[in-house]
Formats: C-alpha cells, sequence, structure tokens
C-alpha cells in the first residue's frame, strides 16, 4: 500500500508478509499506534532477520514493541529512522523431532518432520534445514537413520541438533551439511558417523570439512570415519561422555579451532592405513586450553600446536611421536607431566620457550629447527624446553643447513647455543 500524503494507522494486519516487498509507504507522515500482526510469511524468515513494515518521509507515534506472529515466531517492532521494522527474535515453541518409525530423515524433507505446536506434534509444514530458530532443538529419534543426500542443509545459529540415531545413511559429498549451531551426538549404542568429505569447509587452512561445534554425549563412544586426504575440524567441543574417535582410512588429522569442555568423556584418533597424525590445535590465534584428560588414556600419536597465541594443557599426556610447534610463537604449556619423542620447531623465535612443563619432561628423539624468527649470530642461546624436571635427551638435533649448534641442558632446561654460521 502506498499513500502519498499523510496516514494514520491505528494497528497493522499483514496476511503475508513478503522480506522483499514493503507493505506500507508513506510519503508525508505516518501517524502510527496499536499491534503489528502478521498471519503468515512468504517466505519462513531466520532468527535475527530483520523485515521493513512500513516506511514514511516522517514517523511519529509508535506500534506495540511486541508484534503477533504465527505460532512458532517472535519479534520486536521498533522505529529506525524513517522505517518500522519487524525484528524476528526467536521462536516460542518450533522444536522438530523425527516420526521415531524407522524413517531415513533428511534434514531438507519436510514430510520427514514433525512440529511442535505449542500443545502438540504436528506435522511439519517446512523442514527444518536453514528454517529452525534460535534456541530451537531438531531431534533424531532412536530408530530412525538420519541421511543427507537430497540437498545442501544447514543447522542454524543457535539451534542444536540431538542424534540419538543408532544408524546413518548416505551423507552426500556434493551437498553437504553446514553445522552453524551445535550438533549433539546422544545415541545408546556406538554411532559411526560421516566424516570431513561430507562437511562443508569453513576459513581454515589445509581442507576438510568442519562438524562446528559438537557435544559427544554417547556413553557407548562416536566414531568419525575420515578418507584419504581429508581433515576434520571442530568450531569448538564438549567431551560429556564416551570416546570420541577420528578414524582416519589413508591418514588422521583432528583440528580443534577453538574451545574443549571437559566432562566424563575423551578423544583420541586412529588411523587403518597410513600415519596418524593425531591432534593440531588450531586456535586462530586465540590462546586455548586443553582440560585435564581430555585425550583417552592421557596418549596421543601425535600433538601439533598450529596457534601462535599458544595452547596451555592441563594434565599429563604421553605422545607416542613428535611435538610439532608450527608458526613463530607457538608454544605449548604442561601443567603436569609429558613425554615425547622429540620437537618440531617451524620458527624459532629467542623470545618464546617452545615447550614449557610444571612437572616432569621426558625427551626423546630428534629435535629439529626449520627456520628462525630473526637471523640468529654465533653464540646466541635458545631454550627449547624449560621443566620442573627434565628427564632424557635428545638423540639429534637438526638446524637449518647454515648453522652449527651445541646442545646443553643445564638443571630442567634443554638449550641449544648457535656455535657457528656459514656464510656463501
Amino acid at each position: 500500500f502506498t499513500s502519498n500524503g499523510d496516514l494514520t494507522v491505528v494497528g497493522l494486519t499483514i496476511n503475508s508478509l513478503n522480506s522483499a516487498t514493503t507493505p506500507v509507504s508513506v510519503s508525508g507522515n505516518a501517524t502510527v499506534s496499536g499491534t503489528v500482526t502478521v498471519t503468515a510469511f512468504a517466505t519462513p524468515p531466520t532468527t535475527g532477520q530483520q523485515i521493513i513494515i512500513l516506511s514514511a518521509g516522517n514517523i511519529s507515534g509508535a506500534f506495540n514493541s511486541t508484534a503477533v506472529l504465527p505460532a512458532g515466531y517472535i519479534g520486536t517492532v521498533a522505529t529506525a529512522g524513517n522505517n518500522i521494522i519487524l525484528t524476528i527474535t526467536g521462536s516460542q515453541y518450533g522444536n522438530y523431532r523425527s516420526a521415531g518409525t524407522g524413517l531415513k530423515v533428511d534434514l531438507a524433507t519436510t514430510s520427514n518432520w514433525q512440529f511442535y505446536n505449542g500443545t502438540t506434534w504436528v506435522a511439519a509444514t517446512t523442514a527444518p534445514s536453514g528454517i529452525a530458530l534460535y534456541g530451537d532443538t531438531i531431534l533424531i529419534r532412536h530408530g530412525d537413520t538420519w541421511q543427507n543426500n537430497v540437498a545442501a542443509t544447514s543447522i542454524p545459529n543457535g539451534v542444536i541438533l540431538i542424534d540419538s540415531s543408532a544408524s546413518f545413511g548416505t551423507f552426500s559429498t556434493t551437498n553437504k551439511l553446514t553445522n552453524n549451531g551445535t550438533v549433539m551426538f546422544a545415541g545408546s549404542s556406538l554411532q559411526t558417523i560421516p566424516g570431513a568429505a561430507s562437511l562443508s569447509s569453513t576459513s581454515f587452512s589445509g581442507g576438510g570439512g568442519s562438524w562446528g561445534n559438537l557435544v559427544i554425549n554417547n556413553a557407548s563412544g562416536v566414531t568419525a570415519m575420515q578418507g584419504i586426504g581429508n581433515y576434520m575440524h571442530l568450531s569448538n567441543i564438549t567431551l560429556q561422555s564416551g570416546i570420541f574417535t577420528s578414524s582416519g582410512t589413508g591418514g588422521s588429522t583432528l583440528y580443534v579451532d577453538g574451545t574443549i569442555t571437559g566432562g566424563s568423556g575423551s578423544m583420541t584418533t586412529s588411523t587403518t592405513t597410513g600415519t596418524n597424525f593425531g591432534v593440531t590445535m588450531y586456535g586462530s590465534g586465540q590462546p586455548q586450553t586443553i582440560p585435564a584428560n581430555t585425550f583417552t588414556n592421557n596418549t596421543l600419536s601425535r600433538f601439533s600446536i598450529n596457534n601462535t597465541s599458544g595452547v596451555v594443557l592441563n594434565g599429563s599426556l604421553t605422545v607416542s611421536g613428535a611435538v610439532y610447534l608450527t608458526g613463530a610463537g607457538a608454544n605449548l604449556t604442561a601443567n603436569g607431566n609429558l613425554r615425547s619423542t622429540g620437537i618440531s620447531v617451524s620458527v624459532l623465535n629467542s623470545s618464546v620457550t617452545p615447550v614449557t612443563v610444571s612437572g616432569n619432561d621426558t625427551i626423546d628423539g630428534t629435535l629439529i629447527v626449520s627456520s628462525f624468527a630473526s637471523t640468529p649470530s654465533a653464540g646466541d642461546q635458545f631454550v627449547i624446553v624449560s621443566a620442573g624436571t627434565l628427564q632424557g635427551t635428545f638423540s639429534a638435533v637438526t638446524l637449518p643447513a647454515c648453522y652449527s649448534r651445541t646442545r646443553s641442558y643445564t638443571g630442567a632446561t634443554a638449550i641449544i647455543t648457535i656455535s657457528g654460521v656459514a656464510v656463501g
């Protein structure tokens, strides 16, 4: 509706609100009061979406701040300059669940789902992919099978999907799942879930796909199967119960980009063929803290720190392979005991100790330094390890080709000293 003059609006009812079209436009002054009522949306909105419902040369008065919306939605109305805007703030009910009758359920298929209307469960009129609102829950019930091969799907921000199923159907490697919310695996038997190839990637380097925010709440365990050359990223992980295993068929790497929240569960990696590359703390420049007993049996095959702001490990850890520190400033602080076979430092910085251990550090294997943050001179010293107590020695030390060095162990500190720099 367009008014080429002034207009007084006492209450506004919109039968089908289209976010692409402003329902009321007034060239002059709009005097408004009463309540905004929307009986239906042309396209289901998402949480946080803002829709202009009235624009005018000038606005006086105000609508009630709370709008009346279709079941499942709540929203606010406010004046912003020459516009009155409806903001979708969340869902009153909005929870979805699968039927629990042995279906193969897909987040993009409407007929797979039921919707809670505030009183009872009814057949859903839309599929939950990309539609479920902030605070909603999507439940895959025991007996059903989660699959993702109809279309690319997404779990919106603030939505938690709880998967209680015992099995999984096909997860497409073309029509991938994007998790902007949280996925909780809460089965009563071992759940074997899809690997990175079926998950959308995010801004991290190194390729692979991300499960996003993950909660492990299955006492029987959850195993993610990785294909050759695929890397699994986790935005954040909560280990409520059970063991989470990232298992590779041609090598295994698990990246943790954010936080780890502990519980009674733990996490580990394994591989059937190839190399087990263990866990990489990625961090994206934010310091990371690892709770005690995060890793199953407090062991890992390999531990990598790719976080220039550093990682703090609470508790003890045995690494059967090496500890890798990637990037200038990457460092590990272990509040417990540490045992590893070798340390590899990609960029050694004289102002940063790569490994600091409050308890006992048992070292072995080769120390590899790939480069220096700044060009060292003969006589420069670099502390590699500082510990409460130090056991063992490095069997060999490898530096860039033009440098020679000596190594020493002073008290509980492992030090290398540059003894010569080749010129030419």
